[in-house]
């Protein structure tokens, strides 16, 4: 699925410091579920930022979100 267009990026340029194989998998997984789970012309958004000498990456997407039970009723890998 082509998705560029809908692709927003914000990026600093933070150096993480984790193996490149954990952070692409992390990102990978995701964003593919940012994409799952928007619909097509929604924006799904990249940045990040350093917050007292901790980096924090936001992957935002557009739908509808989930209910409080709908999340305390996730589990690893859901």
């Amino acid at each position: 699925m082509n998705r560029e267009a809908d692709l927003a990026l914000n990026l600093q340029g933070t150096k993480i410091y984790m193996s490149e194989a954990n952070l692409r998998k992390l990102i990978e997984e995701l964003v593919d579920n940012a994409f799952k789970f928007s619909p097509p012309g929604k924006t799904v958004s990249i940045c990040d930022r350093v917050e007292q000498n901790r980096v924090i990456l936001t992957i935002r997407d557009r739908r509808r979100g989930m209910t409080s039970e709908q999340i305390a009723n996730l589990g690893a890998y859901m």
